[in-house]
């Protein structure tokens, strides 16, 4: 286990990722429907240094996106432990 911040910069690795991976067709959630629901339930906030992270499109306590939360923390706690950025390896 390690600790993730739930800061926004934190986030913004894995959540850029995620989407180069979804547009390429490498993660697919079709069959999945709870986190396709999860999904639809999301909006990417952005801070003005370009840093994105998911959010509720609305404060509605039924709408979860605690899979996206889980799947972006996973991804972005492994491409920092792999020093790995959208798919190339980092050089500094």
């Amino acid at each position: 286990m390690e600790k993730f911040s739930q800061g926004l910069g934190n986030f913004n690795i894995g959540t850029k990722e995620i989407e180069r991976l979804f547009l390429e067709g490498k993660i697919v959630v079709d069959k999945n429907p709870i986190i396709r629901w999860m999904f639809n339930n999301c909006e990417i906030k952005q801070d003005y240094m370009g840093n994105s992270k998911p959010i509720k499109y609305n404060d509605d306590d039924n709408n979860k996106i605690d899979g996206v939360i889980a799947m972006i923390e996973a991804l972005g706690t492994w491409l920092k432990d792999n020093e790995w950025y959208f798919g190339e390896e980092q050089t500094d």
